[in-house]
């Protein structure tokens, strides 16, 4: 058995992955050619989607979403407590401003009940929620259906980083925005398919859709029937382009786009390894002393969720001290480090960062954040180093017993 160290998650690319790269660099096109748009064809087509726009990263993916579906300055949008920084800063980019709703400790998804306790008191208060996105949290989709009964008139962006390949309870796939304006992908190395930064947003209105087109590309398009100029006029040529809203570059190139079609092509197989690996863990967390000591993040139907992450909770005793829970995390944290097996934790609550600061309490995020491991989850995980893994579980398990 291997002692090198095992990190929380990790990219796998084969042969096939280089040959499309290698192919893609050969080419006429390192950019702004073929590749993203056949890239994109095969994510719509794997989601269920109408189309999808791939942009540089999935930060990028937020923003350029919420633009496309008109957040702007002075605009409220809401964001889970729980979630990576982009989902709020993408928003704050923009001049919104960012309200956080509490999570279910349980399952590290939205709140429902915080969420109508949210929109109540911001509707009594004459605030109007331009925007929600809720986080599919480790995979794990969140009832984004019952968040559009809830906030009917917002536009809803799913953030599904973490969720390519789930499935939605009413049969949906998470891309498809069955109960959504737009869905937002992440390729990040660790994510289920990689293009080594790389992000896509599926969109429920075709319209939406071209202007997310025009929003990577600097606000730039060549329609001559929109020119402010006449398309007769001497300045205008095939050359010809206008901007008629500003914006950045967030385009992929066609060297990653071509990573992630040939990735996209291995995602069941990705999928099933990861949840293959996730039943190993449930089983063994299941009974005796780690039973006892560590309870797995719930997630649902087990079939329907992507397992980008493996969480575990430290088990808490009833009235117990927080501070006493996020204790026996840090010293299993560092037990694991010790073992050459790099953990991680998902995430710092971001009203406590000191660029969203929120006056708020949120409890569920607070208890979730004491007491939230990710154990290493990716498809290259071999069973023996996940052995190793279980087997230090296990003995922290039973050095901490009292």
């Amino acid at each position: 058995m291997s002692d090198a160290p095992i990190p929380y998650g990790r990219q796998l690319v084969d042969a096939d992955d280089v040959e499309a790269v290698k192919a893609a660099l050969e080419s006429d096109f390192l950019t702004q050619g073929p590749r993203v748009a056949a890239f994109e064809a095969a994510l719509a087509a794997r989601v269920g989607a109408r189309g999808a726009v791939a942009v540089a990263n999935g930060t990028l993916a937020l923003e350029v979403a919420y633009a496309a579906l008109g957040l702007g300055r002075g605009d409220l949008a809401l964001v889970p407590a729980i979630t990576f920084l982009a989902t709020a800063s993408a928003a704050v980019r923009l001049g919104a401003e960012v309200r956080f709703v509490d999570v279910d400790p349980e399952t590290g998804l939205l709140d429902l009940d915080h969420l109508a306790a949210t929109a109540e008191t911001l509707a009594r208060g004459g605030r109007r929620v331009a925007l929600a996105a809720p986080v599919h949290f480790a995979g794990a989709p969140a009832d984004v259906a019952r968040v559009r009964d809830l906030l009917p008139d917002a536009a809803l962006v799913e953030d599904a980083a973490h969720a390519l390949g789930a499935v939605h309870r009413d049969g949906s796939p998470v891309g498809a925005c069955a109960s959504s304006d737009a869905v937002i992908f992440s390729f990040h190395p660790v994510k289920h398919v990689t293009t080594a930064e790389g992000g896509a947003i599926t969109f429920a209105d075709d319209a939406r859709r071209a202007l997310a087109e025009r929003l990577r590309s600097h606000g730039m398009h060549k329609d001559a029937a929109r020119f402010s100029l006449d398309p007769e006029s001497p300045f205008v040529g095939p050359w010809y382009y206008e901007c008629d809203v500003a914006s950045t570059n967030a385009r992929l190139s066609d060297v990653h786009a071509a990573l992630g079609t040939s990735q996209l092509a291995k995602l069941d197989h990705f999928l099933a390894r990861r949840r293959a690996l996730a039943a190993r863990y449930d089983a063994a967390l299941s009974d005796g002393l780690l039973a006892e000591r560590l309870v797995p993040l719930r997630g649902g139907d087990p079939q329907a969720h992507a397992r980008h992450l493996y969480v575990v909770r430290v088990r808490r005793d009833a009235r117990e001290p927080l501070e006493r829970v996020a204790a026996r995390r840090r010293d299993l944290f560092l037990f694991l480090a010790e073992r050459g097996i790099r953990a991680q934790v998902h995430y710092v609550p971001v009203p406590w960062q000191p660029a969203f600061r929120a006056t708020e309490n949120f409890p569920g995020a607070e208890s979730y954040y004491a007491s939230c491991l990710s154990l290493p989850l990716f498809p290259a995980l071999s069973d023996d180093d996940q052995a190793r893994v279980i087997d230090a579980l296990a003995e922290w398990a039973t050095r901490s017993a009292p």
